[in-house]
């Protein structure tokens, strides 16, 4: 989980629902790179801030992806199958497999 150090000590960790599905969708789509990026926004109810969690694909620098719907990753899933991810993927890992 990627986190700035001045705020660590007040972000939440991410719920359990959503480490396990993180690891779901990296055991099918192993090589894929992606990660938690926690943030803490102002929660206008309490006057407080609520941390909130985005996935960030380490292939495609800049796609940050919304967790859902519901308990899910299915909004990442669809960048990860899609042709332009799965192009960049392949370009990263090619120069590995030549290795082998």
């Amino acid at each position: 989980m990627n986190v700035s150090p001045a705020n660590s000590e007040l972000l939440q960790r991410p719920p359990l629902w959503l480490q396990h599905a993180l690891w779901d969708v990296r055991q099918r789509f192993p090589g894929h790179v992606f990660d938690v990026v926690a943030r803490l926004v102002p929660n206008p109810s309490t006057g407080g801030h609520v941390t909130v969690f985005r996935i960030a694909c380490g292939d495609c620098p800049g796609h940050l992806y919304v967790p859902g719907p519901g308990e899910t990753l299915s909004n990442l899933e669809i960048h990860l199958r899609s042709v332009h991810h799965r192009r960049t993927v392949e370009a990263r890992l090619q120069p590995l497999r030549s290795l082998l």
